[in-house]
């Protein structure tokens, strides 16, 4: 089942959108308790430094009259506490609590470091005195904290990813279709000529330039097919021109030789050698009226429908006497199935058809005429043997040496040409002693011109 645009580019969109906001939690939840630690491992040496920076040198009698390391710990977060020996100098509360003697004998430490908490210890002289500077900076939420937090508030984290992810696919996916089916609309447009083309190019994504330069491809096809039919009507023109000049002389001629038939004066070979004249120019009339309908044929398709069974009867009967003196019948098989091509056309290939199997068909036999599944076969057994080297489907080539003059070799071009305007196949076989012709209707049949005389 082949997904329409919309929901293809929602459901592509959305995975997307959906997978990034998920493997980004995942990615954050691996590397962020790692980046915390080293962020405050960073704040706190800066802190340390600082601190260090700022006693060492100082009269610690004149900071602590001026509150400096209360002041310091407010402003940074830290704990500090300062010692001489093991006698607690600064905070003075916690000296008084933990020994109100005043007596810190095995005492080697009175801050208890636990945790993710940072610490640090420095020796400086102040007075003539050395301090021990303790430093103590808590790391505010531990990694267990930080993943119990995050649990937490997970799934909140997946709802609210999955809207986002389903808002922005829903508005991309209908954009893009609005775009397509815009584009597609252009295109319908074009295939029945009602598209009345861009005023002026249209400024935008890639999607505009495409609309662009189908537009542009448009309009070079539209002139590009007025100068065809304009060629094409020229060369109408001439030709009928060409003929118009070529009958008059021809005409001439004829009326002339008739004359010379009713002449008593002449002898046998000189009747013999006018009845001769007199068939030339019969033959040399029967092809310029085929030239001439040969420029005819229209070159634009027509999209009209027709069901062939009800012109193959039509057919028959305009050759029923070419039947009747060959003393030949035909056999038509049809079903009512309909084809793209019109009336004049098809009665032109059918009329062809016949007519050649009539014409190169054995005396007092049977033509077949299949119509079925949209292919129309003719079938008649050959009276001469045809050459397998030519091909029978170009101008003005037979099938063998004819002598009676009467064949010009254009009824089979003239099919293939209207085949080829259609699409439609189009193949021969005379391999057997029965010549066939088959007409292939369906579609996809641009390439199937097949002579096949082997």
């Amino acid at each position: 089942m082949k997904l329409k645009v919309f929901p293809k580019i929602f459901l592509i969109t959305f995975i997307t959108i959906l997978t990034t906001i998920l493997l980004f939690f995942y990615i954050f939840r691996l590397f962020f308790a790692n980046y915390l630690a080293y962020y405050n491992e960073q704040a706190f040496h800066k802190i340390e430094t600082q601190l260090v920076s700022e006693v060492t040198g100082q009269s610690v009698s004149d900071l602590m009259a001026q509150s400096y390391f209360e002041k310091f710990e407010r402003k940074h977060g830290v704990s500090i506490n300062l010692l001489i020996g093991d006698d607690t100098v600064y905070p003075q509360f916690l000296s008084i609590m933990e020994n109100p003697n005043n007596n810190h004998e095995g005492d080697s430490s009175f801050v208890a470091i636990t945790g993710d908490d940072f610490d640090a210890i420095h020796f400086f002289w102040s007075d003539g005195v050395q301090y021990t500077l303790k430093v103590v900076y808590p790391s505010g939420i531990s990694e267990n904290d930080f993943f119990s937090v995050f649990s937490s508030i997970l799934p909140f984290m997946i709802v609210l990813g999955f809207l986002v992810s389903l808002l922005i696919s829903y508005l991309y996916a209908r954009h893009n279709e609005r775009k397509i089916k815009h584009l597609n609309g252009i295109m319908n447009e074009m295939a029945v000529f009602e598209y009345d083309g861009l005023r002026s190019p249209v400024e935008g994504d890639e999607f505009s330039q495409l609309e662009n330069q189908i537009d542009a491809m448009y309009r070079q096809m539209t002139d590009a097919m007025h100068k065809s039919r304009k060629f094409a009507k020229d060369r109408e023109l001439f030709l009928k021109g060409s003929v118009h000049e070529l009958k008059t002389p021809m005409m001439s001629m004829s009326l002339r030789i008739e004359a010379l038939l009713f002449d008593e004066s002449l002898d046998e070979h000189q009747l013999k050698m006018v009845y001769d004249m007199q068939h030339k120019i019969n033959h040399m009339s029967k092809l310029v009226h085929e030239i001439l309908s040969i420029s005819k044929l229209e070159s634009i398709l027509n999209e009209a429908t027709i069901q062939p069974h009800m012109y193959l009867e039509e057919v028959v009967e305009i050759h029923r006497y070419l039947l009747e003196d060959k003393m030949m019948e035909v056999e038509i098989e049809f079903d009512t199935s309909q084809i793209r091509m019109s009336e004049t056309d098809f009665m032109k290939v059918a009329s062809n058809l016949l007519g050649n199997a009539i014409k190169y068909g054995c005396e007092s036999s049977t033509i077949n005429v299949h119509y079925q599944n949209r292919r129309l076969r003719i079938e008649n057994y050959r009276m001469n043997v045809i050459d397998p080297t030519k091909d029978l489907l170009k101008p003005f080539v037979q099938g063998h040496d004819s002598t009676d003059g009467e064949s010009h070799g254009l009824g089979l071009y003239v099919v293939a040409m209207i085949a080829h305007k259609y699409d439609y196949g189009l193949t021969v076989d005379s391999s057997g002693e029965r010549f066939v012709v088959q007409l292939d209707f369906n579609t996809d049949n641009s390439k199937n011109y097949a002579n096949d005389s082997k």
